[in-house]
């Protein structure tokens, strides 16, 4: 045996046994009892569990939280007849539902309800069979997310001025979501309920959200901007909107009157309204800019009322007129497409409107139909190809 080998070998091995100690450690622990170093759940996430203790109940309501906090529930809560679920009373609370449920039955008041100023959330969970769902409409800039109100008898949900509403969903509430103002409602849904999916207070936002099977699907106040929303199968309107709201690349199918009933000074931008009774009806002061209106029962778009604007839009086989006016003055109808309605592709009824530049073809009563001393640029028919014309201003039948 070569000595020489086995002794470096054992020195070798000594090495690493003294490089693994001094990376271990010191073998001798310090004096006392060993401690865990971890923090507890508390402390990572301080939060309170909501019961009789931390949040006692009243003859009002069955938990009523005393101080701010962070309060989380552990399993569901049941309702009793003459009482709400949870009373929210001061400023700064996080009420957690943690994918369980508030459960209302015959004569329970509100699921849960903010009855303070400011600083409140409410997430993750479902509240169902009270009167109201979830009333946050006393709180300004509370915060309502996941969560959906089910069943109750008035509403689903009551939102305060400021307050901002990410992916709640509204089912079989006789008023989906009672919006105060000012509030920002992301991603909701409102289905089932004879009123309104959405009533909309003044200078709300509303995007990407969908109204079906209500009533009126979107009832708008005033000052409100809605971007990418959806009403279907509604019994009334699908957008009902009284003044001054800025809708864009909304749509209304299927609702059993207007897709959308624009009262006064509202612009409508890349809008569509198909299998409605009518399509658009507009009353005062209003634009519609790039909208479609397609396969509604009656006409593609009517106006009953003066100054209203219609711009490069599409009236398509519909089952009345492409485009009506029926009453008003100083109406601008121009650079619109009119094609294969069942009645006129675009119908004047009443004197000094201006009709300009527009297109329409196959429409089964006319293409054109003019009330006399109103305004209108000469109709060119079947003006051929490579034609030349001096009317800049004229309409076109082909």
């Amino acid at each position: 045996m070569n000595h020489k080998h086995l002794a470096g070998a054992t020195g070798i091995a000594a090495l690493g046994f003294v490089f693994v100690l001094a990376a271990w450690g010191p073998l001798d622990p310090p004096d006392g009892p060993i401690t865990s170093t971890y923090k507890t759940l508390t402390e990572v996430e301080p939060r309170i569990p909501l019961n009789a203790e931390t949040a006692p109940g009243d003859a009002d309501y069955l938990f009523k939280i005393p101080k701010s906090g962070s309060y989380y529930l552990t399993g569901n809560i049941k309702g009793v007849p003459g009482k709400g679920g949870i009373l929210i009373g001061v400023s700064r609370v996080t009420l957690d539902l943690n994918g369980y449920a508030v459960e209302g039955v015959n004569g329970a008041t509100n699921g849960i309800r903010v009855n303070t100023d400011h600083g409140v959330t409410i997430r993750n969970g479902n509240i169902f069979d009270f009167e109201v769902g979830v009333d946050a409409y006393e709180t300004s800039g509370g915060r309502l997310e996941n969560l959906t109100s089910t069943g109750n008898t008035v509403v689903g949900f009551k939102v305060g001025p400021g307050a901002t509403v990410t992916n709640c969903i509204s089912i079989s509430n006789p008023t989906g979501f009672n919006i105060f103002a000012d509030a920002t409602l992301t991603g909701c849904v409102a289905t089932g309920g004879a009123g309104r999916g959405f009533d909309i207070g003044q200078g709300s936002t509303l995007s990407h959200c969908n109204a079906t099977k209500v009533g009126t699907g979107f009832y708008i106040d005033a000052q409100a901007v809605l971007d990418h929303c959806a009403a279907r199968d509604n019994t009334s309107h699908g957008f009902n909107v009284l003044e001054s709201a800025v809708l864009s690349d909304c749509s209304a199918y299927s609702n059993a009157s207007a897709g959308f009933l624009v009262t006064a000074r509202s612009r409508l931008t890349r809008c569509h309204a198909g299998g409605n009774v009518n399509g658009f009806y507009l009353v005062e002061g209003n634009s519609v800019v790039e909208c479609t209106a397609s396969s509604n029962t009656g006409d593609g778009l009517t106006i009953s009322g003066n100054s209203n604007t219609v711009e490069r839009s599409t009236f398509h086989e519909n089952g009345g007129d492409g485009l009506r006016l029926f009453e008003g003055v100083g109406n601008s109808i121009d650079g619109n497409l009119a094609t294969y309605n069942t009645l006129y592709g675009i119908y004047i009824n009443d004197s000094d409107n201006l009709t300009v530049r527009n297109r329409a073809r196959g429409n089964a009563q006319g293409n054109y139909q003019f009330v006399a001393n109103t305004d209108y640029g000469v109709v060119l028919t079947n003006p051929g190809a490579g034609f030349t014309s001096s009317a800049a201003w004229a309409n076109f039948a082909y």
